[in-house]
């Protein structure tokens, strides 16, 4: 083992002195950096954004939707620039902006462009949060329409008419006599609800990154191989490129690692140092399968994008797959990547 050792940090001592690894870590770290400032909606986001503007017409809209819409939390804005940098920074799902003069607009049924609506290309809830809205306003909006039309109906106002259409209009909106539900309940089988995987799109992107590195530096070494390389038995030779391959994504490997460490996205220190040590070790074993099965350029390569597209699609990255089938549940383990992720 000692003689292992001395191989290792001989081994290391030469990668540290080109300047290609200095390049890979600096392009990694400034990747992770930038993916960090990228704001990629959460699932469980269930905060709203709203501003009132003082308006007590859009107050009741607001009341309405916060009991119709109980999943969700409304946070007020007190202007227009506060709702929109809170959309854009991702600390709301949407928002919804009231114009300053929407209870005179509203009163007198101009609704073109009184509220403003705000949502990220991203966001994953709000058409649903906006057809709730839509329900609210029309509520609001149904006495407004028909105190106008009354005069056109009827071509008078008479005000015992009025108490009469309003009162009509309360019933019909609380009561179940326009839309009334006749519900029968079913016995079904309870089954557990599984654990949701979450996806790791920081620790993914660092993974794919690292096996990377490792695939190009020993492809690039792949046949060349040193003297010193030539005259080691089989054993020692084994070794040998483990020991190699490990030392040329090593440094890369750690100052990504400490990128995510220090991110929102961290697992915690000790879970990121391990999975990060299992990362190197079974790209390293990968590596040493394509040298056996791949006896020319061409089919080293072509095996490697084939297994980078594999991890890509079945690991948990940018989705989780495993859900849909069991097969993809297991087979996720056999990858570097999936290992990595899963910890």
């Amino acid at each position: 083992m000692e003689k292992y050792a001395v191989w290792f940090g001989l081994l290391l001592k030469k990668n540290i002195k080109k300047k290609t690894v200095y390049i890979q870590s600096a392009v990694l770290i400034i990747l992770l950096v930038f993916i960090q400032l990228i704001y990629i909606p959460e699932k469980d986001n269930t905060k709203i954004g709203i501003c009132l503007n003082d308006s007590n017409i859009a107050e009741d809209i607001y009341d309405d939707l916060t009991e119709q819409t109980e999943t969700y939390d409304f946070v007020e804005y007190r202007n227009l620039e506060q709702l929109e940098k809170a959309v854009v920074s991702g600390k709301v799902e949407c928002g919804f902006y009231f114009s300053e003069d929407f209870d005179d607009d509203f009163e007198e049924g101009k609704i073109r462009d009184l509220v403003k609506f705000f949502v990220t290309p991203m966001s994953a809830k709000a058409e649903l949060i906006r057809e709730n809205f839509y329900i609210s306003f029309l509520k609001e909006y149904s006495e407004v329409l028909l105190l106008q039309s009354e005069e056109e109906l009827y071509g008078e106002i008479s005000e015992d008419r009025t108490e009469q259409i309003l009162s009509l209009n309360g019933q019909y909106l609380e009561g179940d006599e326009v839309f009334e539900l006749d519900i029968h309940y079913v016995e079904t089988v309870k089954k557990e609800a599984k654990n949701e995987k979450q996806t790791l799109y920081m620790q993914g992107i660092y993974g794919l990154f690292v096996f990377m590195f490792m695939f190009l530096s020993y492809h690039k070494g792949n046949g060349n191989k040193t003297d010193f390389r030539s005259v080691l038995n089989k054993k020692d030779g084994i070794f040998y490129d483990i020991l190699e391959l490990v030392s040329v994504a090593l440094i890369p490997a750690i100052c990504g690692m400490f990128v995510l460490i220090f991110s929102e996205k961290s697992r915690g220190i000790f879970i990121e140092i391990i999975a990060t040590f299992v990362l190197l070790i079974l790209s390293t074993l990968w590596m040493l399968v394509f040298s056996v099965f791949c006896k020319n350029e061409a089919n080293y390569l072509s095996m490697f994008l084939l297994v980078l597209i594999a991890q890509v699609i079945v690991c948990p990255i940018f989705w989780d797959l495993s859900g849909y089938s069991k097969f993809l549940e297991y087979i996720r383990y056999l990858f570097p990547l999936g290992t990595y992720l899963l910890l």
